[in-house]
């Protein structure tokens, strides 16, 4: 193990909606043990897949302070992706939690909410419905405390998002970067995203299925992620390594980039002076 990503505070990993740290689910792929094999100090958020932004927030307080308090850690480092930089923000600005996160990165989070989602609310309100009932069942059975699929939903509306970037501004006392990705020509490992790339693009522009690149920009925008040469593009299901969990491979240049970006990431944040 050498010490490439080991960063002063240790790492809180957030992952979006429909996702639990589980055995058979696997949140984030190789992308921890390849961090932590680095020197990095790694923990999962451990908050509902389709929990509120506000319910998730709670969960993540109670965490985040039961981690400094038992470790004398003093603050962490938040890396979020989608959603799960939503609950971040709101914890940190609504919950008081300033003084306890040295940095927040968020990866393809909808800052700006999605108007993809804006139109399904208003023309599809039956079909969320219909959804709702039974992924609130499903999510229950499986360890979610307060699964709320639909109100989840209308938390990704532009109209939602203009509220929440009122209530909770920036901290000066924070560093707030985030990245943004293009599905560009991929079609082997994000066929599901397909169709709603295209939605999006002729709504929003360029996105990586989900999380158009004009929503995902905050803090200090560090641009679209750039992948195998920018000759690929990056979906929203790569960003966690969520297709490519069966590879293998000792070294990390051999992975799929989504490794290296992450560990690049935290040698950053490692030699970041906060």
């Amino acid at each position: 193990m050498d010490d490439f990503c080991a960063t002063k505070y240790p790492v809180i990993m957030l992952h979006g909606v429909g996702i639990r740290e589980l055995p058979w689910m696997d949140s984030w792929g190789r992308i921890p043990a390849a961090l932590a094999e680095r020197g990095a100090k790694i923990h999962n958020g451990q908050h509902d897949a389709w929990g509120s932004i506000e319910s998730n927030a709670a969960s993540l307080k109670a965490q985040i302070k039961h981690l400094v308090s038992r470790s004398g850690c003093g603050k962490v480092n938040i890396i979020a992706h989608s959603k799960g930089g939503l609950d971040a923000r709101y914890m940190i600005s609504a919950l008081g939690m300033e003084k306890y996160v040295a940095s927040l990165t968020t990866i393809a989070t909808p800052h700006r909410g999605l108007a993809v989602m804006d139109k399904i609310c208003e023309h599809l309100p039956l079909l969320l419905d219909a959804v709702a009932f039974s992924s609130n069942i499903f999510y229950k059975a499986i360890g979610d405390s307060a699964p709320d699929f639909r109100h989840v939903c209308h938390e990704f509306t532009t109209e939602y998002a203009e509220y929440l970037n009122i209530i909770c501004p920036n901290s000066e006392k924070i560093y707030y970067q985030s990245y943004a990705a293009d599905f560009g020509t991929r079609t082997t490992s994000s066929l599901l995203l397909e169709l709603p790339h295209f939605l999006i693009k002729l709504a929003e522009g360029d996105n990586d299925g989900l999380v158009s690149v004009r929503s995902a920009r905050w803090g200090a925008y560090r641009g679209i992620i750039n992948v195998e040469g920018g000759k690929s593009g990056f979906s929203h299901f790569d960003q966690v390594d969520v297709i490519h969990l069966k590879r293998r491979g000792s070294d990390y240049k051999r992975y799929h980039s989504v490794t290296a970006f992450y560990i690049n990431l935290l040698n950053e944040l490692k030699n970041f002076s906060f």
